[in-house]
């Protein structure tokens, strides 16, 4: 069984300073190779590539809207839009900790070296500068935000799949899971206390894709653990929303079965402004593109990978601003495959 999280938002709301000070806080962070001080031409190539990987982590913060977390090796942030989704991006820098490793730059689901062969990295003095002058912060987006999710793979044949708990949930905020099995186990399929089911259906006994709902408490668990008969494969992904209406914040949905290289979600009303509109699908098997990718045309990717070639899930969204029923949309398989998938509406906070 592998697992892993996605981004995380801490709610924790910083000034930004100008660009001046960000360069005083984090000139003195950056440090890269043992012989950075030597005067030999491949020691002036590691500076100057330093240079350059400082001055892309400056010319990102200056966009900044609000920093997310600061430690000594990750530094999260927003960004305004980039993509046209009318959703702020999530940026990171991230180091391991070990000396030599590269310093990677995270930006919407693609993840790529920055620079090489770091020794020492520090974030946490940028926690703790004094702002040059008065930042306004703008206020959230008026929809339902996806803050973090996690997932989770079992890869050999099992009777249970656990998923860890997205980072940073608070209380009041909607969780949302959802679970691709190989073969249909819905007749035995049992959910962790609290859990509620929004959808629970098979195409054909390949695949079995199971969606549930819950109003984060003050004293969540660490994981959650989802069980059925039968030993088979599974994937499942969690997802932390916030700023939905904080009653029963699920509006509408409509499943959709199927066998295609792009498996439908079907339309469904939305009677609110703002609202937020998942798609999720479960398909047999593995014709998953590239990892990540859901091929939802105008959607955000949350999601989208395989277990052992034999179960794959899918989940993106989009926001609608304005009233009305959703236009159908369609995943993206490199062939023919058999699915059932979800269209699920969220409303936002003060509707309902």
């Amino acid at each position: 069984m592998s697992s892993s999280r996605g981004y995380t938002l801490i709610e924790l709301m910083v000034a930004i300073a100008s660009a001046s000070v960000l360069m005083i806080g984090l000139s003195g962070a950056l440090f890269v190779s043992a012989r950075a001080l030597e005067t030999d031409e491949g020691a002036t190539l590691k500076r100057s590539r330093a240079d350059q990987a400082l001055s892309r982590v400056l010319s990102e913060l200056s966009e900044a809207t609000r920093i997310e977390s600061a430690s000594a090796t990750e530094l999260r942030f927003r960004v305004p839009d980039r993509d046209a989704d009318g959703v702020e991006e999530s940026l990171a820098f991230t180091w391991s900790g070990v000396a030599g490793d590269p310093l990677r730059f995270e930006s919407q689901g693609r993840n790529a070296v920055l620079l090489r062969d770091v020794t020492s990295l520090d974030f946490t003095s940028l926690t703790r500068f004094v702002a040059a002058q008065d930042v306004t912060i703008p206020p959230p987006p008026p929809w339902p935000l996806i803050e973090a999710y996690s997932s989770v793979k079992v890869e050999s044949k099992e009777t249970e799949l656990t998923l860890p708990a997205p980072l940073g949930v608070q209380a009041g905020e909607l969780l949302i899971a959802s679970l691709a099995i190989h073969h249909d186990r819905s007749d035995s399929i049992a959910s962790p206390p609290g859990w509620a089911v929004i959808d629970l259906g098979h195409e054909d006994d390949k695949v079995m894709l199971g969606v549930w709902w819950k109003l984060a408490t003050n004293a969540e668990p660490d994981d959650y653990t989802w069980s059925w008969s039968g030993s088979t494969q599974a994937i499942g992904v969690a997802l932390r929303i916030s700023n939905q209406y904080a009653g029963n914040p699920l509006t509408a949905f409509s499943a959709f079965n199927g066998k295609s290289s792009a498996p439908v979600c079907s339309a469904a009303g939305v009677t609110l402004d703002n609202s937020l509109v998942l798609r999720i699908g479960g398909f047999h098997k593995d014709k998953v593109g590239t990892p990540g990718e859901t091929g939802l045309a105008d959607h955000t990717d949350v999601f989208m990978d395989t277990a052992n070639g034999d179960v794959s899930l899918g989940v993106g969204h989009q926001v609608q601003e304005e009233s009305g029923g959703t236009s159908q949309a369609s995943f993206a398989l490199t062939g023919d495959e058999v699915f059932r998938t979800l269209t699920i509406v969220v409303a936002p906070a003060g509707g309902g």
